[in-house]
């Protein structure tokens, strides 16, 4: 129960309890003045309700306000002791009401829906770009939002926008419920079953077992980290991936769909699965597993071990070996006087001192870890990379050009492409031209964290590596409010050179963020990651030459 609600209810217990003695008093003291006590309630029961809000679940508290009225109009002491004892009884059962409803403070998710679509549907700035068939989603989606209200299923309600917003391939397309139980609650849901290891898929195409547990019947079956899995539950792999239609986080780019999505399958199943693999003998072998409990965490620790950047604070510098220092950045936000300031000059002046200050120690490589930064201020994106990038002026991206009059931006008639607008230009230091810079990315660096290594890619010494390119989602972000979460998606256009979407991808599904090394996710990365314990990537960009 919130402490709203909670208030209402003590103070109407006290008032309903304080009125059954006032019955005495009033007769005892005669006067009219006592008339106006019984309206103490009703008029506490609104202004509760203006504060609070009111809510269907709290409908026997409202009818114990109205009904002890009647102690106005009758002042016969037994029906005011009557009326105060009914009235404070449906108090009192209210308690009982709300912590058996289901639909308690429940939002309508049905009109959350209807607003949320709408608003994206006027304001989403890909629309077009990507193609969005907006049609076709509402008559998807509707129906889901419907049985979750109808359900009152606040964990269904969060699992359909997360599909929801999937569907617009776009990192900057979320949702977030109003507290983070209920986000945790809807993967918990949707990863299924434990069965003591999970799935992943190797450069080559196969599917392999990783993070097994060890004192699992998988471990003890023949299944360890790296072993060949042939079917899950009596199907192919590929099949289940056809049919597997959510995933807690965006993947805009195919291709970083196609690494990620395996790891859903390892709780696909009942109470027990039957899985085939190839054993040490390279023989095919079935075995059946038994549900161990939910697969959420062991799916969360291994996305963990593939992508985790360098433990160390935010812009921080380690030390790797004579010629390498490592710069971790796990977000693009600094601290809150740059951002409030938006001047990141402090910020810059800090950074270039450590790295004159390596420079001069002999450090010929540095590598800039960005795996797993969600994101932050494009002008800490701006500060940095103009200390990395060749001397000169350099474009950033253009805005593009908002028209009041249509609530939108400028379209050129001739070429469909958003007109270019204000251009955002930065000027180059090159600090580490004596040197590498290697920059490491997953499909978790997103948003600024796409902007840096894209503006640095293509310079001579800058070479972007990763299991995975990045996230895939440049534009500008705005939120909206709605009452069962909020709805966050691109509304602000950055454009390149040409005029183009800045690294978005299209209908294609192909984000512009190449990278320069994709590291082979092999049996040595699976080894390494969960046999040796080892930053595999870490290590594969300091042997890099």
């Amino acid at each position: 129960m919130i402490l709203g609600d909670s208030i209402f209810l003590i103070i109407e217990i006290i008032c309903l309890t304080a009125l059954i003695f006032v019955a005495y008093i009033s007769e005892k003291y005669v006067s009219n003045k006592w008339k106006l006590a019984y309206l103490a309630p009703l008029f506490i029961a609104i202004l509760c309700g203006a504060f609070f809000g009111v809510d269907k679940a709290l409908t026997t508290a409202y009818v114990g306000s109205v009904i002890i009225i009647v102690g106005f109009f009758v002042d016969k002491k037994r029906v005011r002791q009557l009326v105060s004892v009914v009235s404070l009884l449906l108090f009192i059962l209210t308690y009982q009401i709300v912590d058996e409803s289901a639909g308690y403070r429940h939002a309508d998710y049905v009109e959350d829906f209807n607003k949320g679509f709408s608003y994206i549907k006027e304001h989403y700035i890909l629309s077009e770009y990507k193609e969005i068939d907006y049609d076709a989603l509402y008559q998807k989606y509707l129906p889901r939002f419907e049985e979750a209200d109808k359900n009152h299923d606040e964990v269904e309600n969060c699992i359909a926008w997360n599909q929801f917003c999937n569907e617009f391939y776009d990192g900057h397309v979320y949702f977030c419920p109003n507290n983070e139980e209920t986000m945790d609650e809807a993967t918990k849901r949707k990863a299924g079953n434990d069965y003591g290891l999970a799935v992943v898929k190797l450069t080559n195409g196969k599917y392999v077992a990783v993070n097994v547990d060890e004192s699992s019947a998988a471990y003890r079956q023949g299944i360890h980290n790296g072993t060949e899995l042939v079917r899950w539950d009596g199907r192919s792999i590929d099949d289940i991936l056809d049919e597997l239609d959510y995933q807690s986080f965006s993947t805009p780019d195919k291709d970083n769909e196609s690494f990620y999505a395996p790891l859903w399958v390892g709780g696909v199943g009942g109470e027990k699965i039957n899985v085939t693999f190839i054993d040490d003998s390279s023989k095919e072998q079935e075995i059946t597993l038994s549900k161990l409990g939910d697969f959420d965490i062991r799916m969360k620790e291994t996305l963990d071990i593939i992508d985790d950047g360098y433990k160390a604070g935010n812009m921080s510098f380690t030390e790797i070996d004579d010629e390498t220092v490592l710069f971790r950045i796990k977000t693009m936000m600094y601290d809150m006087n740059s951002a409030k300031s938006e001047d990141y000059t402090g910020m810059q002046s800090t950074v270039r001192e450590s790295l004159l200050e390596y420079k001069a120690k002999g450090k010929k490589k540095i590598i800039i870890d960005l795996r797993n930064n969600s994101g932050g201020a494009g002008l800490m994106v701006k500060a940095l990379v103009e200390l990395f990038a060749e001397e000169g002026e350099h474009l950033y991206s253009y805005d593009g050009v908002w028209n009041d009059a249509l609530g939108n931006y400028e379209v050129d008639k001739e070429t469909g492409k958003y007109v270019k607008g204000k251009a955002v230009t930065y000027m180059g230091e090159d600090i580490w031209s004596h040197g590498e810079i290697v920059i490491l990315v997953n499909g978790q660096s997103a948003s600024a964290a796409d902007h840096l290594p894209t503006l640095l890619r293509g310079q001579d010494n800058v070479t972007v590596m990763g299991f995975t390119e990045s996230c895939g989602a440049a534009q500008g972000v705005v939120s909206q409010k709605l009452e069962s979460g909020t709805i966050a998606f691109s509304a602000s256009v950055v454009l390149d050179e040409n005029g183009d979407i800045m690294i978005d991808s299209g209908t294609d599904h192909e984000s512009r963020n190449d990278i320069d090394i994709k590291i082979p996710f092999d049996e040595a990365a699976v080894k390494a990651l969960f046999d040796a314990g080892e930053d595999y990537v870490l290590r594969k960009a300091i042997e890099l030459k």
